[in-house]
């Protein structure tokens, strides 16, 4: 999923749909089938403690989803300083950073010199 904010709408749907469930569900045990009109109030506080917790996983779910695209963000900003950098570079040292860049900076050196055809030294 390449559109951020699909993915956003997509974690609100996801945990509202689940919440407005929960809470369907819960309401309905406690009118028709657990108590009488003595233990609602005790089934209430429950409820809002679950309704507060599903806000909660909400409220993470949203703040992650932003704090992971703003990660997402700098690591293209770095990559595309590195690139800046290849300029100064001779031609093989820069197809071994090219190479490292590709393979997010975890390569053997045999990996690096098949994939540059670079002498292994």
């Amino acid at each position: 999923m390449r559109n951020p904010l699909l993915k956003l709408w997509l974690i609100i749907g996801i945990v509202s749909g689940f919440a407005a469930l929960v809470f369907f569900l819960l309401t309905y045990l406690n009118e028709k089938v657990l108590c009488t009109l003595e233990c609602r109030i005790k089934n209430e506080v429950t409820l809002i403690l679950i309704l507060l917790s599903l806000f909660g996983l909400f409220v993470g779910s949203t703040l992650y989803y932003f704090i992971s695209e703003r990660h997402r963000k700098e690591i293209i900003k770095i990559n595309k300083d590195a690139s800046a950098t290849l300029a100064f570079l001779d031609a093989d040292c820069q197809k071994i950073i090219q190479s490292l860049i590709k393979r997010n900076g975890m390569a053997t050196q045999s990996e690096i010199t098949r994939e540059t055809k670079l002498n292994k030294v």
